[in-house]
């Protein structure tokens, strides 16, 4: 490596971290942290029938992976990744090894009916900063049945030490946080069949296992399919604000960093959190049909009048109270771009696309992984080439005043 490239990646390395804006550790106030990503696992059980090979079993799985500043920064964080990546791994090895099993003896039972079993684990990010780092493990898995299963299961660390946070270190009154759920659930699915739900919710209360993901507004709790009510309704989830509830938390996890990065989910479950941090709830989702992009902020609707599939939206907010929206997604030619929308009051203005994607595959194209996007004063994206030939290229961002990208 020449003298140029060596100063080139000294100077891109510093940029990081200096982007990832690691605070000093007396500080009380938490910032976001940027420096996360996760590797995609992708494996396949062939088998031949007489219509030909077909996949037997399909798997893929996502471990979170942590950049080398930010193991220097917390080591401890960075052990505690390795041990959950280290049992998803078991997990895997054993979950493929039975789909294998269940499979053959499904097929053996039912050689017209060939089925592909799966499982696939995903993870999205809610925060991560100085304080907290959380996050989702999104599981499905299909073994014959009329439909498959699926979940979402919150992992909340903390940032320094690595040790998971208990629902008594953030809440000051579990009996209250209850009662608060109750209503809450009551309120927004009036029409849910829920099943014993008082009882399951004091339950959970009684033995502290909540499934729950603190978010840089408040703290998200999940219900899955079948836990409180049938599974047609899907996943159910409540979110508590800060300022909606503050006696409910301690008031370290109340604090929240000036500015952040937070990933949700598209065509699934709207983000709700207060764009002003005033108490205020505000809910985001966004929902693709063939012809558009429909983002709804409080109801109003904005369409944006592109197709793309595969979507990633990040809502992004700044310390002078600016919020954007980062979408990732796949258009109908195969491009992968980024698109990005101004938040006005319940309005989303699409101010630009930009030639990037999340996704980083290597050279090779044998190992497949994601950059999070946490931390707006930091962060990778992988540039595209003009046509659909590929990657070009990673380049530190930020975002600019303009809710674009700055470099550097």
């Amino acid at each position: 490596m020449n003298k140029k490239h060596c100063l080139i990646g000294l100077l891109c390395s510093t940029l990081l971290l200096l982007g990832m804006a690691l605070p000093c550790r007396m500080e009380a106030a938490p910032h976001a942290l940027g420096g996360f990503s996760k590797q995609i696992h992708q494996k396949s059980v062939p088998m031949r029938t007489p219509a030909g090979e077909k996949e037997l079993v399909h798997q893929s799985f996502s471990e979170l992976v942590l950049s080398q500043e930010l193991q220097g920064y917390s080591p401890l964080l960075s052990k505690a990744v390795a041990n959950l990546n280290r049992k998803e791994q078991e997990q895997a090895k054993e979950m493929r090894l039975s789909l294998e099993k269940d499979a053959k003896e499904f097929y053996a039972n039912h050689p017209k009916d060939f089925r592909t079993f799966s499982y696939e684990r995903d993870l999205e990010m809610r925060r991560a900063d100085s304080l907290v780092v959380s996050f989702l493990q999104k599981e499905y898995s299909y073994t014959g049945g009329v439909h498959g299963n699926y979940g979402q299961y919150g992992v909340n660390l903390n940032t320094l030490t690595g040790a998971p946070l208990a629902i008594s270190d953030v809440f000051t009154d579990t009996e209250t946080l209850s009662a608060t759920i109750v209503t809450k659930l009551r309120k927004k699915y009036p029409n849910s069949a829920f099943t014993h739900l008082d009882e399951h919710i004091q339950s959970l209360s009684a033995d502290g296992s909540f499934n729950w993901t603190l978010d840089p507004r408040g703290a998200t709790f999940y219900f899955n399919p079948y836990e409180i009510a049938p599974y047609a309704e899907g996943i159910l989830t409540v979110t508590i604000l800060f300022q909606e509830q503050p006696q409910l938390f301690q008031d370290s996890y109340r604090q929240t960093a000036p500015e952040y990065a937070e990933p949700f989910a598209a065509n699934n479950l709207p983000l709700v959190t207060s764009l002003k941090d005033n108490g205020q709830t505000d809910t985001i989702s966004i929902i693709t049909s063939r012809e558009a992009m429909h983002i709804r902020v409080n109801g109003k609707e904005s369409v944006f009048p592109v197709y793309a599939a595969y979507l990633d939206p990040i809502l992004i907010h700044m310390a002078d109270g600016r919020n954007y929206l980062y979408i990732g997604g796949t258009t109908n030619d195969d491009k992968e771009q980024i698109f990005v929308f101004r938040l006005d009051g319940n309005t989303a203005h699409h101010i630009g696309t930009l030639p990037y994607t999340f996704r980083h595959v290597t050279s090779s194209g044998k190992q497949e992984s994601y950059h999070f996007l946490t931390n707006p004063n930091g962060f990778l994206l992988d540039k595209n080439a003009p046509d659909t030939s590929g990657i070009v290229g990673t380049d530190i961002c930020s975002v600019g005043k303009d809710g674009l990208l700055a470099f550097g």
